[in-house]
């Protein structure tokens, strides 16, 4: 096939891009777009369409739609398409750190306690808000998907919406790791209530669906999150201090300079620091910041 033929392949009229979920083709899209943007680009270029959008569509659905945001939002923000693939190779460079310890020094150090550990490096991969983060049940994980999946329930959260959160290889693993933990068989020792002698055993916690992912000792009938916060924060708070990290604030020396709500605030900086603000309202459950579809409401592309 000649190199004319080539040219006449791409539409002369408008260009659609339309992006599948399935979250772990988040980032082969990202390359798919970059091969799409190199191409489209040249041959505009050489048929002297120097005006000419990349594309005039660009939608999708799940990790897809995210990508589309990604996309549209830095060519709204910057009037160009120039960019644009490197932008979004940027975000899964970023979402693909081996480890959140990479981002956050000193961290893995704190955290010895496996509960706690794995309580922390979910809100700093996720930034979850505490008690979001305590009111998961065991059903509300989904190990078996991929990435794995965690669903918020609604009643928990500021704006009463129920969402969805995709999970870290390093996240699951630590998650895995502390329910493993949690539901081993031990040995317990207990007085036989028949001739008063110790007795001991090997028990093995029955799971329960709707048992809470952090609690230790579970109500049946109705588990509260909100009983756990008060554990988790001073567990937390005795960890800062160990690490000589438990400075209080100027001016108010009953709160802490770092505290579980930091790691929401951290999550929002990083990514808004990378160029993706609208995505961080997106991705931190804040209501109104983008559509249905997951892309902001603005201009014509085309337009632009």
């Amino acid at each position: 096939m000649s190199h004319s033929d080539n040219i006449r392949k791409v539409p002369d009229g408008q260009r659609a891009l339309v992006l599948q979920g399935g979250g772990s083709l988040g980032a082969y899209e990202a390359g798919a777009y970059q091969a799409i943007y190199e191409r489209f680009s040249k041959i505009d270029r050489e048929k002297g369409d120097h005006n000419k959008p990349l594309l005039n569509i660009v939608a999708g659905t799940s990790i897809g739609a995210i990508n589309a945001a990604i996309i549209v939002s830095y060519v709204t923000e910057n009037n160009t398409w120039d960019g644009s693939a490197e932008r979004l190779n940027e975000f899964w460079e970023y979402v693909s750190k081996e480890s959140s310890f990479d981002l956050m020094p000193g961290v893995k150090a704190w955290c010895d306690n496996i509960r706690l550990r794995a309580y922390v490096i979910l809100l700093a991969a996720t930034g979850m808000r505490a008690v979001e983060a305590l009111s998961i049940r065991i059903k509300d994980i989904n190990f078996d998907s991929n990435p794995a999946t965690l669903f918020v329930r609604g009643e928990f959260t500021k704006t009463k919406t129920d969402r969805t959160i995709f999970l870290t290889k390093e996240v699951t693993q630590q998650l895995k790791s502390w329910l493993d933990y949690k539901y081993r068989s031990r040995r317990v020792c207990h007085k036989d209530k028949q001739n008063g002698k110790l007795r001991t055993e090997y028990r093995t916690p029955n799971m329960m669906h709707t048992d809470l992912v952090f609690a230790v000792y579970q109500d049946s009938n109705k588990p509260n999150p909100d009983f756990l916060y008060d554990d988790f924060s001073k567990s937390f708070c005795r960890t800062l201090d160990r690490s000589g990290r438990g400075d209080k604030e100027d001016g108010n020396q009953r709160r802490r300079k770092i505290t579980l709500h930091s790691f929401r605030r951290f999550v929002k900086t990083t990514i808004s620091d990378l160029g993706y603000a609208d995505f961080s309202e997106w991705f931190l459950g804040h209501s109104g910041s983008l559509d249905k579809k997951g892309l902001r409401k603005s201009r014509n592309i085309s337009q632009d």
